[in-house]
């Protein structure tokens, strides 16, 4: 899910899953209130990118 958040700028760090001792990423980030987003780490570790995203949740009518 999302959260709400006001508009501002969040720092965000994304951290190795084994130890949690390497900050892989560490970004700032210019949010907007009332847009989606998703935050993705491209690659490895030694070359990790931070990769943000707008997002559109809303239902997508199908073809039953």
């Amino acid at each position: 899910g999302y959260v709400s958040v006001p508009s501002a700028t969040y720092n965000v760090k994304v951290t190795d899953s084994a130890t949690q001792g390497i900050i892989a990423i560490d970004a700032d980030l210019d949010l907007d209130a009332g847009t989606f987003y998703s935050v993705i780490a491209l690659d490895n570790l030694a070359n990790i990118t931070p990769v943000i995203a707008t997002d559109d949740p809303r239902r997508v009518a199908t073809e039953a």
